[in-house]
Order: C-alpha cells, then sequence, then structure tokens
C-alpha cells in the first residue's frame, strides 16, 4: 500500500422518480487531496448529464448545484456571475445550475476537498427566496469538525448501493446547506481575514527572490506578527515562514531543471545566505542535496509540502 498517494473518492448515483419528486436528491459525492505541485483537472469519468462538454480550462456549466468545501490548502475560483475570489482553507463555494465557473488549487499548495452534486426543486425555491445567489457564491465558514463530520456522513453512505436512501440524504443535502449559512455569518469578520492572506500570499511571490523579515512585513500590513501568523497558518495551512521557504524551494527547482545556472548562483538570487545553508534547507525539505534531486531524474509533479 502507498501511504503517500494522495486519496481520492467519487460516487455517481442513478436517480429515479421518486428521488426527484422528493424535491431534493444526491446525484454525487466525494473527497480528494491534491497534492502541491500537482496538476488539476476535472474527474474524467463525469457522466454528459453532469456536466457541458466545455473544455474544463473554459470553465464548466452543471445541469444542477453543487457544493465544494476546501479544508487545506489554497486556490482560486470564478464564474460568469462573480469575479475572481481567493479560497482558503476553511471555504465553501456552491456552484449553481447553467452559471459558467471555474477553480483550482495553487500549484504550489494543493488542496484538501469535499463535495457533494445535487438538485431538485427546493434548492431552486432557495435561489429564489435569496438564500443563495449565484453573484454571493463564495462563503467563509472555517474549519469545521460538525461540517466535516456531515460531509464523511454523506460519502459513507454512498460506499454501498443498499446503504443509499434519498430521503436521508436529502435531510443531509439541507443540513449542509442551514450549516453553510450559520457559519458563514459567524464567520463574516475572517473574509476581511482572507483578502489579507491573498495580498500577503501576492506580496511572497513578488519577493521570491528577497529576503523578508516576517515582523517587518506584518507591521507594514498593519498587523502584529504574532496575530498575522495565526491568520495565515489557519487559512493555508502553513506559518508565513514556511510558505515563504516553500516558495523559495519550488523556485529552486525550477531553476535546477533549467540548468542555467549554478548552485551558487541560485542561492544568491533566492537570497539564501550561501550556498551551504543553502543546501541544507533544500536537503531539510526534500530529503536530497540539489545536486542528487536533479540527478534522480524524477522531477516531474515533485513540489514539497511543509
Amino acid at each position: 500500500m502507498n501511504l503517500n498517494k494522495p486519496f481520492f473518492y467519487c460516487k455517481y448515483l442513478q436517480t429515479e422518480a421518486f428521488d426527484i419528486d422528493w424535491q431534493v436528491y444526491l446525484t454525487s459525492a466525494g473527497r480528494q487531496e491534491v497534492l502541491p505541485g500537482s496538476l488539476y483537472s476535472i474527474h474524467k469519468e463525469i457522466p454528459s448529464s453532469e456536466f457541458s462538454s466545455a473544455p474544463w480550462a473554459e470553465g464548466q456549466i452543471l445541469d444542477g448545484y453543487s457544493l465544494v468545501y476546501v479544508t487545506k490548502g489554497s486556490g482560486k475560483f470564478i464564474s460568469d456571475a462573480q469575479g475572481l475570489e481567493g479560497i482558503g482553507a476553511g471555504t465553501m463555494f456552491l456552484l449553481f445550475p447553467g452559471v459558467r465557473h471555474w477553480y483550482t488549487p495553487d500549484y504550489f499548495t494543493g488542496w484538501h476537498e469535499y463535495w457533494i452534486c445535487f438538485n431538485g426543486n427546493y434548492p431552486g425555491l432557495l435561489v429564489e427566496n435569496k438564500y443563495f445567489s449565484p453573484d454571493k457564491a463564495v462563503f467563509n465558514v472555517g474549519l469545521s469538525e460538525e461540517i466535516v463530520g456531515k460531509f464523511h456522513q454523506v460519502i459513507e453512505s454512498t460506499r454501498k448501493d443498499s446503504d443509499i436512501f434519498q430521503p436521508k440524504l436529502g435531510a443531509s443535502i439541507i443540513d449542509l446547506l442551514a450549516l453553510l449559512l450559520d457559519k458563514s455569518r459567524e464567520n463574516r469578520q475572517n473574509s476581511k481575514e482572507l483578502d489579507f492572506v491573498e495580498k500577503a500570499k501576492f506580496l511572497f511571490e513578488e519577493n521570491i527572490f528577497n529576503s523578508i523579515d516576517m515582523h517587518a512585513f506584518a507591521g507594514n500590513l498593519g498587523m502584529e506578527y504574532a496575530r498575522f501568523r495565526k491568520i495565515f497558518k489557519t487559512y493555508t495551512g502553513y506559518s508565513p515562514y514556511q510558505y515563504f521557504l516553500i516558495l523559495k524551494i519550488n523556485k529552486a527547482k525550477q531553476l535546477l531543471i533549467d540548468r542555467k545556472y549554478a548552485i551558487k548562483e541560485i542561492a544568491y538570487q533566492l537570497s539564501f545566505e550561501n550556498q551551504y545553508y543553502f543546501s541544507r534547507i533544500f536537503k531539510s525539505k526534500t530529503g536530497y542535496s540539489p545536486t542528487n534531486w536533479l540527478n534522480r531524474g524524477e522531477m516531474s509533479n515533485d513540489f514539497i509540502s511543509a
């Protein structure tokens, strides 16, 4: 058994007239881990009735609804009805029928996600009564054991066909939608925090070739370092220093692959104290010295997580 293999589970359900008459019914459920450095694509086994034939890179259009919950990592979401939004750990987003959308984890962080796809007249009534709207599809609910537990409950109910009972699954869907509203109301302040984290991530990428004093960095953003570190780790799963280090090590890998620069030059470009310190950090994160890592010949998708 490969313990390092990322987890993945997805189940698609057949629906009957009885299920549809129940007014809310599950069409699929699953969860997956997308590792740092992995390419993210839509699941190829999705039935054609679930999505349009448009390529994933151009966005997708659902026939029904989908609820996605990210519990680790970070990424981006955009739809025809809503502009670009940052996604962090503790974010849920709701996909609507007929609304083109696109989302992806950040390449250097990956993410863990849970999802359900559902349909029925009842979700449509919630939209009609303005409980949910396509132009406000992203919700910051925080990391919630209650929500994760509910997703697990739905997923476990789909593992055996004999355990699938749509009225019970429909009740779980309504529970998740209610939790979404309840938790997002509790975490409205966190939307400002997510914007703050996205700004910090942008500045880290802009300064990848520089050194950063994290205390001064936080101060320039108008926040004490202890609070900055706590907020940043809550949304990304990493401390600011570890996140910045991940960016530097992965950039170093790209430069090594290019074979245009010596190790000493790469260390200098990325503002490490010297090549020996750089090599020591590189080995502590990858298990290999820069030279040995490059000589392995196994460099694809080989990005690290702190």
